[in-house]
């Protein structure tokens, strides 16, 4: 990780942003931590990650991935090779359980 003040970044902006794949930027304003760059292809891989580890909500990635429709998070999902996030059987259960309840089959 590459550590720059916010005056070096603003001086050399190229040189800020240019870093590769697998590095980042920290900028620094006044001695305190206030922004952390990565590369595109990290920032896409840490928000599919967290939710596919129930980090973010569906929502919430979609939203941060700038996608309007569900499809487009699948296909994300699909072409960085994870699977889409799956409930726990006891999840699925209760939530079976709830909608019946909620639709008067119980």
């Amino acid at each position: 990780m590459r550590v720059m003040t916010a005056t070096e970044v603003k001086n050399k902006l190229g040189d800020a942003l240019s870093f590769p794949d697998d590095d980042s930027l920290l900028i620094e304003e006044n001695g305190k931590e206030v922004f952390m760059a990565f590369s595109v292809q990290t920032a896409k891989r840490m928000i599919l990650t967290s939710y596919v580890h129930g980090g973010l909500s569906r929502s919430e990635a979609m939203k941060l991935m700038g996608f309007d429709w569900y499809g487009d998070l699948l296909d994300a999902l699909a072409s960085a090779k994870m699977d889409k996030p799956t409930l726990s059987e006891p999840e699925c259960q209760a939530m079976t359980a709830y909608a019946s309840i909620i639709l008067g089959r119980k």
